[in-house]
């Protein structure tokens, strides 16, 4: 297979959409939340993440073994 070694050149206006200029200030967009709240989901569910993943392991391991006892002669 033949590499392509073209450049990639990106209308300047997308370009400025994905990366802000250098100088200019960075502001919260309408629909962000506010840092107090969009924290507290994220710590909660890393609270609870241990519980989830066993939760979902004994779920699994449950059926497995179901599964496995009911094709038995």
């Amino acid at each position: 297979m033949t590499e392509d070694h073209r450049e990639l050149h990106l209308p300047e206006a997308l370009t400025h959409a994905a990366v802000p200029l250098p100088g200019e200030p960075q502001t919260a967009a309408e629909h962000d939340a506010p840092t107090d709240e969009s924290d507290s989901v994220p710590s909660r569910l890393e609270e609870l993440f241990p519980l989830i993943w066993l939760g979902m392991l004994t779920v699994v391991c449950v059926v497995g073994i179901y599964s496995a006892v009911t094709r038995l002669p």
